[in-house]
């Protein structure tokens, strides 16, 4: 048990909305569900704080487009509550990448315009390239899981 990652936040909260509204035990019996720091997740998938993003922003704006464009097509059988909505994980994989492309193209784009639009001394140039280089590989480690190598590989590049 001890081995056991806590449940995400967004998952308990997916699960004390569905227990609120069918309430399915007696009264007094769900008092479980206010503690929060009582459940594990049984999934070993490692964290992609891009995906997270996405998902949070389905939790957000519920009948969105965006939401209607993420659904997965082969929905459950048998499931027939108008409320449960079964995503693509492709899908949400796919735009998590894209968000993930574009902040790093961003991070290395902002040196080459801030360069080429300001006169700045070698003293300063080499300053913002080294902030930027670093912010890079920081951001790209932290938020992407990536390995040393991969981080090291996409920063010499």
């Amino acid at each position: 048990m001890q081995s056991l990652k806590p449940a995400r936040v967004r998952d308990h909260l997916s699960l004390f909305n569905w227990i609120y509204k069918h309430k399915p035990l007696y009264r007094g019996h769900y008092d479980f569900v206010y503690h929060c720091d009582d459940f594990v997740s049984l999934a070993n998938q490692p964290e992609n704080k891009f995906e997270d993003a996405v998902k949070s922003c389905l939790d957000r704006w519920p009948g969105s487009r965006f939401q209607q464009f993420l659904r997965d097509e082969d929905e459950a059988p048998g499931i027939q509550d108008q409320h449960v909505y079964f995503f693509s994980t492709d899908k949400i994989a796919r735009v998590g990448k894209i968000m993930a492309v574009c902040m790093a193209v961003t991070i290395v784009l902002i040196p080459v315009f801030l360069l080429f639009l300001t006169e700045l001394s070698k003293k300063a140039t080499s300053i913002m390239v080294l902030v930027f280089v670093l912010s890079f590989a920081a951001l790209m480690s932290l938020l992407t899981g990536a390995r040393v190598e991969n981080v090291f590989a996409a920063t010499c590049a």
